[in-house]
């Protein structure tokens, strides 16, 4: 059994560990223009302008990382049923975004989602947006386009 010393030797060491990136977070969280209190509502907005419009695709291509959360911004905030639909895929070179498909760009010009960022400015850089995608949705900020593809 380990001696009082040791054990709160140890739970020192955690709080030292756990405290270094709760600070971080704690100044960095209210600066995050991603997040829905400081306005990072682009998903949402899309969401919502595509359910003005009954909005269908047969698949929406998308990063890696995007396609993942695109689920649930195609239903309500309290949840229900689609407001549009559209099956989400990996959107990579070997994608070919036909007729009747839709293309995702998130944070494609912007550092909202780093990670979404480096994935898609990849693509872009390869394939440059066709002639046949149709601009249906722009965010504010530009942090997401909607694509249709005619």
């Amino acid at each position: 059994m380990p001696s009082g010393r040791a054990a709160g030797v140890a739970v020192l060491v955690g709080l030292v560990a756990v405290a270094a990136p709760v600070t971080a977070a704690v100044r960095n969280v209210p600066t995050l223009d991603a997040l829905a209190a400081n306005g990072g509502d682009a998903m949402e907005d899309l969401r919502d302008h595509l359910g003005e419009l009954d909005y269908s695709a047969n698949t929406v291509w998308t990063d890696v990382r995007t396609v993942r959360m695109l689920e649930t911004y195609q239903r309500p905030f309290f949840g229900g049923d689609p407001v549009w639909t559209g099956k989400a895929e990996k959107l990579t070179n070997e994608s070919d975004p036909q007729p009747g498909d839709a293309v995702l760009l998130y944070s494609a010009y912007d550092d909202t989602c780093y990670h979404c960022r480096i994935q898609i400015f990849k693509w872009l850089d390869a394939n440059p947006i066709p002639d046949n995608w149709e601009l249906v949705y722009r965010s504010e900020a530009g942090t997401v386009e909607f694509y249709r593809v005619t």
